[in-house]
């Protein structure tokens, strides 16, 4: 019939769509990550430079930081949409997992002038998860909080483990703007932010939530 052609024809449509993302998002992966580690060398050897060289190094850091970011999120959506986006599933250490989120979102936060901090509880054990899925679920719930924290705020991240139930919780806390309990189910939808504020002009690609919460579905 008319309607299943159609149905096959915006099937097609929208793997096209998935795969030329993917493409897209990978192919800028690549150069954005050799941008930063250079960058990286580049913070080091102008320890003893003046300050503007120093702020120069800072803004193409950051900003390499916040694109990759960005194009990580509009890869993994990709990836969900096309469904091809599988689970990997390892042991995983919470330790070793936070302090790789650490340089991220410590250098963010102190660029922002916010005070950032993480902990681990020692109870807390070896996991069975996706450590890059994880991961991403952590930078992301991370640079949403302090994207949306003013200067002089403060942003946590701290993983405990309860034994009586056998539950990890990672629980992500700011002292941002919050967000209004009619939008929670809505900011965790592809391309949304909450609120009517000055804050709806923060850059992003409104993907951050939605990549938590299809890594923390498929989980």
């Amino acid at each position: 019939s008319e309607l299943e052609k159609a149905n096959v024809l915006l099937k097609e449509e929208n793997q096209y769509k998935s795969d030329f993302l993917a493409m897209v998002s990978h192919e800028l992966r690549t150069p954005l990550t050799a941008i930063i580690a250079f960058t990286d060398l580049w913070e080091k050897s102008a320890e003893r430079a003046n300050d503007p060289e120093k702020d120069a190094v800072r803004e193409v850091k950051e900003n390499g930081q916040r694109l990759l970011h960005m194009v990580n999120n509009v890869l993994d959506m990709a990836k969900s949409e096309a469904g091809r986006s599988e689970l990997c599933i390892e042991e995983v250490d919470m330790v070793d997992l936070v302090e790789a989120v650490d340089g991220t979102l410590g250098f963010l936060a102190e660029k922002k002038r916010i005070a950032y901090r993480s902990r681990v509880h020692a109870n807390t054990p070896l996991i069975k998860a996706d450590g890059v899925k994880l991961r991403r679920i952590v930078e992301n719930l991370g640079s949403n909080a302090i994207k949306f924290t003013p200067p002089q705020g403060a942003v946590s991240v701290d993983v405990s483990y309860d034994e009586a139930s056998h539950e990890m919780l990672i629980a992500v806390e700011d002292s941002g703007t919050g967000i209004r309990e009619e939008d929670v189910d809505e900011v965790f939808k592809k391309f949304t932010q909450a609120g009517e504020s000055s804050y709806k002009q923060i850059s992003g690609s409104g993907l951050g939530l939605a990549v938590v919460k299809e890594f923390t579905e498929a989980h």
